[in-house]
């Protein structure tokens, strides 16, 4: 019999008000001596220091992984740090608190090896304001992204053409996807 254990550090940056509704990174680190991945996505759910939700889980696995296990940690920022389920419900954010999210963004790129986009590419089901927005945040997150062109990357699931591929989501992750270097 052999018993194998690990310790994974987890940590969360919330905002002060009394919901934590804000949440501006998670890290999750096993090895401090390997590699370290960020990954960006449109906004943050329900995973803390201590939960994870179903996105979270699948980039925690395939993270671990990537290339023969040489990433020893993650960290999550997302393009707004307003929490919720559902992104049509971004209308509700408050500027004051998304204001802190950008250096939170730009720490993440700093200590990266790789920088996964994986904000999605499908916000039709927003209204056209908060679709307007996205859009923008998109805009505005990439200017900051082209000082890290060498290390961003995509998923990628093998099937779609190479030409004109956006950004996916994590939440449907499956293990034969891959990582795809992506020009900005």
């Amino acid at each position: 019999m052999k018993i194998v254990s690990e310790n994974i550090k987890s940590t969360a940056v919330f905002s002060e008000d009394q919901n934590h509704e804000y949440r501006y990174l998670l890290t999750r680190e096993w090895d401090s001596n390997k590699k370290k991945a960020t990954v960006i996505m449109l906004n943050p759910s329900k995973a803390t220091h201590l939960k994870f939700d179903t996105t979270i889980m699948n980039v925690h696995n395939f993270i671990i992984d990537y290339e023969n296990e040489s990433y020893g940690s993650y960290s999550i920022v997302n393009l707004f740090a307003y929490r919720s389920t559902d992104p049509k419900l971004l209308v509700n954010r408050r500027q004051n608190f998304e204001m802190e999210n950008d250096k939170f963004l730009k720490d993440a790129f700093d200590n990266s090896d790789i920088i996964i986009i994986a904000w999605g590419r499908d916000f039709s089901k927003v209204n056209a304001i908060t679709r307007r927005e996205i859009n923008a945040r998109i805009s505005n997150v990439l200017e900051i992204l082209r000082a890290y062109q060498n290390k961003i990357y995509i998923f990628w699931d093998g099937k779609e053409e190479l030409i004109n591929i956006m950004p996916r989501h994590p939440v449907f992750l499956k293990s034969y996807w891959k990582l795809i270097e992506y020009n900005i």
